[in-house]
């Protein structure tokens, strides 16, 4: 009806890999997924909405690959007397309720549960509150739960040799947000948040999934837009602190940040400065050019952390690790992409040609992507692309 709708979903998914290396056997590993999902909005009035709904995923794991090699299926972190073919199912409900108080007031609450063959209910609450006085101001506060499990495999494994679910990773969050329209074409942003992260990792001791320690998170936003029929900016720029952090543990290797360890205050794996441009201009009605860059400023938590590994007597091969001097690994990195684009076909038709990691061709290294425990890093390819889209 006008007021009611449902909406249902399903699908097959099908991931293989086989990973070849060159000191050991040869990885074939599979996943298979059946899916659906049914969600239904019901909006009784202008001041109320309501949407739920449920899910069901129902997965398959250590199955033969469908080509070569040809080589028994293995999946990671199980021994070999659980590898055989094995399933989880994975129940999901949802829901999210909004009330427009007034002109001026709107509130948002929210939460979805997710129940896994080898976990307890993972329940997942928001809510949010907008505040508009006028046409031009906004004012946003908002508060959520992000609920995590650890993958299939090592719940399986934890179960079955310990008869015990795992823990769950949390992240408790909390954002304040305003945003002022001056005018119909620019807008600006800020944000400020603050997050209480609960991190989980594997505990080779206890032989399970435990919690690695607490870390306090802090971040602020500046953003600004500019839009009009014909052209599109947008410029941010975001700043990320760690506030602290308590491991129970002191002696788990964890790949957070050596903040607990006296090196340093920053988040591993991450840039505490991140600057994003995007830009869209229309030169007709058939043309138009666009580009976007990405500034990661620097690594220093990756950094601190290469330094504290550094400084054991046996250092870790879960951390990053770089001679002395040396850091290079931890200096910014720089993505910058342009776009070509052609209507044709009365609009029907769109064809584009895309040129990504530019700089990739100025200096190799500014394309710079951080793996293996973010100490060595492989360079993005500089590369052309050419597409054709046609709607009928």
């Amino acid at each position: 009806t006008d007021d009611f709708t449902v909406e249902v979903l399903s699908s097959w998914d099908l991931f293989d890999f086989e990973r070849f290396v060159p000191t050991g056997p040869i990885v074939s590993n599979r996943e298979d997924e059946y899916y659906t999902r049914i969600l239904s909005r019901w909006t009784p009035n202008e001041q109320q909405s309501v949407a739920f709904g449920a899910a069901y995923s129902h997965e398959q794991f250590g199955l033969p690959s469908p080509g070569f090699p040809h080589v028994a299926p293995f999946v990671g972190r199980l021994p070999p007397p659980l590898q055989g073919p094995w399933e989880t199912n994975t129940f999901s409900l949802m829901g999210e309720y909004v009330h427009k108080f007034n002109d001026y007031w709107t509130g948002f609450a929210g939460a979805r549960g997710d129940k896994h063959t080898y976990s307890d209910w993972l329940i997942s609450p928001r809510a949010s509150l907008v505040f508009t006085p006028n046409e031009r101001d906004t004012y946003k506060a908002m508060w959520g739960v992000a609920t995590r499990r650890a993958l299939d495999a090592e719940l399986r494994r934890q179960f079955l040799e310990l008869g015990s679910f795992s823990e769950n990773e949390e992240n408790e969050s909390f954002e304040l947000r305003y945003e002022r329209r001056p005018c119909d074409h620019i807008t600006y942003g800020a944000s400020g948040f603050y997050q209480n992260y609960t991190s989980i990792g594997f505990n080779p001791t206890l032989g399970q999934q435990s919690v690695l320690g607490e870390f306090q998170i802090a971040g602020l936003e500046l953003e600004a837009s500019y839009r009009t029929e014909t052209r599109q900016w947008v410029v941010s720029h975001s700043y990320t602190k760690l506030m602290s952090s308590a491991i129970p543990d002191i002696t788990r290797v964890q790949g957070v940040t050596a903040e607990p360890y006296g090196f340093g205050s920053d988040l591993a794996s991450w840039s505490p400065h991140l600057t994003k441009i995007y830009a869209n201009q229309s030169l007709n009605d058939l043309w138009s050019v666009n580009g976007s860059i990405r500034a990661y400023w620097g690594f220093p938590g990756d950094e601190d952390l290469a330094n504290y590994n550094a400084s054991l007597p046996t250092p870790s091969g879960f951390l990053p690790l770089v001679d002395p001097g040396f850091d290079k690994s931890f200096r910014g990195s720089y993505f910058l992409d342009f776009g070509l684009e052609r209507k044709f076909g009365c609009g029907n038709g769109v064809a584009r040609l895309d040129l990504y990691n530019v700089l990739g061709w100025i200096d190799q290294d500014l394309n710079k992507r951080n793996v293996l425990r973010r100490a060595s890093w492989r360079d993005e390819a500089a590369a052309v692309g050419m597409s054709v889209r046609w709607t009928f």
